[in-house]
């Protein structure tokens, strides 16, 4: 018994040292983000299919097999011209737009605008689901002399988690 009474005025001693509280409040903080950053996903507040901060033990949309098409429409032509992403990304490039990440989709757009004589540039994904459902096609375009890029409401990104169906929202870029 003269033992265990020592120990325990250490561990008392120890619980009220104030390094050892902000250690531990510290690790409840890190807990805590890492339980609430991934809900924002699964909430809706992220935006198309960007699973970096999310449970991706939970989600099927690395399952899901898409294909992106790009096109332009040049001045004095009437038809879309398809654009070859190979030689113009790199494959990685490809596989964040096939994730359809809003800012790197426009960040695209943008770039393509440079090329000397287009008009529009179009960006269109079809994604279907492992059981051969075929989703909604996401569309956004941008008008290069404007610099108007019309694309899917944050609703729209959503309907992979049972959201509403696809919307278009016309929104101004400076």
């Amino acid at each position: 018994m003269a033992d265990s009474a020592p120990s325990n005025a250490a561990s008392a001693q120890a619980s009220n040292d104030p390094k050892r509280r902000r250690v531990l409040l510290f690790i409840v903080v890190v807990l805590i983000a890492q339980l609430l950053i991934p809900l924002r996903y699964y909430a809706g507040i992220s935006e198309g299919d960007d699973e970096r901060f999310s449970w991706r033990m939970f989600s099927t949309v690395r399952l899901q097999r898409c294909n992106v098409n790009i096109s332009e429409q040049r001045k004095g032509g009437e038809a879309r011209v398809p654009v070859s992403l190979k030689p113009i990304v790199q494959v990685a490039w490809i596989s964040i737009l096939q994730r359809f990440r809003p800012s790197v989709v426009e960040g695209f757009l943008r770039f393509r605008c440079q090329t000397e004589g287009v008009e529009h540039v179009y960006y269109d994904r079809q994604c279907t689901l492992p059981d051969g459902t075929t989703l909604p096609t996401d569309h956004v375009e941008i008008a290069c002399d404007s610099g108007v890029i019309s694309h899917p409401s944050k609703a729209a990104t959503q309907r992979k988690r049972g959201a509403s169906p696809l919307t278009t929202d016309v929104e101004a870029q400076p």
